[in-house]
């Protein structure tokens, strides 16, 4: 990106110079006022997204280039409002706050190229780092209010550079030697976030790009100005560019930061489900076969197997979320097979064939089914288990047993039913039951198909 971006900047530079056929330059009045209220309002959004990164991160580099971001903005922001009130040629004041400040913000943009990623102790919090940057601005309009009288200006400041068969070179040599530093620092801001491109992520390569445009966009306000007339040149709009490739790069940044934050937040419910099933149950396990390892007992030995069964349901059920979703109806028959085998119950399917879903709902769903038959099994004295699944306006999930029931006012929490019932919450769900005296248990879940798209 940095290389491609030199060609066109040089390829740019050379038709401003050279170009007998093209027209360059445009008298747009005002439109340098929704220019850099664009690229001031741009930069302020962008010093509030970089500051998440040194708030996630904590490091130097990127505090040093959100400060840099901020106070591009507020200078931006009032270069818009001087050149937007008067349709006066600009005064000594204004010319000078902007390509003082504009100096400034290469100088920051040249310091974070160069500064150590070493962390910072404690960050800011937003409206103190916002604070910060404001105040340094108002010290700029402080000291540029009180230098002004001293400072040379010149009115050839608003002459057109629609003459582009030679270099025009206008204005006070201060001036033109500040334009020549902007160059110098954006290039080797340029310079410094080329080389971390391999080391700190793809962010530097925009910061790289937009820096090169920002260099050139300098040096075609030094050799033809345009910046403080009514007209509109190449420099404005390889300035535009330059923040235009700094949204992009910030986009990407956010787009991997989603990216990143949905694996860790997989990794960290996978860990969750480990040590809350497997873990668990593997622990149990230990703790049993120590104690046989002393005198063996045929309770301790029968719940020895309980427990691996279980440790085997929860690694299946870790392996079909690993998995992804493939098909939930073959995944919901094979976990209500292996549940009622156990019990040796009955079990009748009534299950479409390829329902597909999102992993996260099969693995609840599949959670819900063996609860809700290691139930049956364990306290309803049934004979039969029925499964069903109807897939219509909603993910229907059914669970009926012929068993003795039980009275649910009474008995619900002891039967893990508020378990079912939060997993079928999670999914934006409605989770029912069904349920009497000799009269069986009917456990329903109801999905919406818009909650797991």
């Amino acid at each position: 990106m940095p290389v491609t971006v030199l060609i066109l900047g040089c390829i740019v530079t050379a038709l401003s110079f050279e170009s007998t056929w093209l027209h360059l330059a445009y008298r747009l009045p005002r439109m340098h006022a929704v220019l850099d209220t664009t690229i001031g309002l741009a930069s302020l959004l962008l010093a509030y997204l970089v500051y998440g990164r040194v708030q996630a991160l904590g490091r130097q580099r990127d505090a040093v280039l959100a400060f840099a971001l901020g106070f591009s903005g507020s200078v931006n922001v009032f270069a818009a409002v001087t050149q937007g009130i008067s349709s006066e040629p600009l005064g000594r004041f204004a010319v000078w706050t902007t390509t003082i400040g504009r100096l400034l913000v290469a100088l920051l943009f040249a310091a974070a190229a160069s500064a150590r990623t070493a962390p910072i102790r404690q960050p800011a919090r937003v409206p103190k780092f916002a604070l910060g940057v404001a105040a340094a601005f108002v010290a700029l309009l402080a000291v540029v209010a009180v230098a002004s009288s001293h400072l040379p200006w010149s009115t050839e400041l608003a002459i057109s550079p629609k003459d582009a068969s030679k270099p025009l070179f206008v204005g006070p040599a201060l001036l033109l030697v500040a334009q020549v530093l902007i160059l110098l620092a954006y290039s080797a801001a340029a310079t410094g976030f080329s080389r971390r491109r391999s080391t700190d992520g793809d962010l530097m390569t925009w910061l790289a790009a937009s820096c090169m445009l920002f260099a050139f966009a300098s040096f075609e306000y030094l050799t033809f100005p345009s910046i403080f007339s009514d007209w509109i040149y190449v420099g404005d709009i390889l300035r535009l560019a330059g923040v235009s490739l700094l949204l992009v790069g910030a986009a990407r940044e956010i787009n991997r930061y989603w990216r990143d934050s949905v694996a860790m937040e997989e990794r960290r419910k996978l860990a969750r489900d480990l040590h809350d099933g497997v873990a668990q149950e593997l622990a149990f396990i230990v703790a049993i076969a120590r104690r046989l390892e002393r005198n063996v007992h045929m309770r301790d030995t029968s719940r020895l197997a309980d427990a691996a069964e279980h440790a085997l349901d929860e690694s299946r059920l870790v392996i079909s979320a690993l998995a992804g979703s493939g098909n939930a109806g073959e995944q919901i028959g094979r976990t209500a097979r292996g549940a009622a085998l156990r019990f040796d119950l009955g079990l009748v399917l009534d299950i479409p064939t390829g329902v597909v879903l999102p992993a996260n709902v099969v693995e609840a769903l599949l959670r819900i089914l063996r609860e809700a038959i290691n139930n049956t099994g364990r306290h309803a004295h049934a004979t039969t288990v029925r499964v069903s699944v109807e897939a219509g306006d909603v993910i229907a999930l059914t669970v009926a047993d012929d068993g003795v029931g039980f009275n649910a006012m009474d008995e619900a929490a002891g039967f893990g039913l508020i378990s079912m019932r939060e997993r079928a919450e999670a999914m934006n769900g409605v989770f029912t039951m069904t349920t009497a005296p000799d009269e069986g248990t009917t456990i329903k879940v109801e999905v919406p198909w818009r909650s797991v798209s």
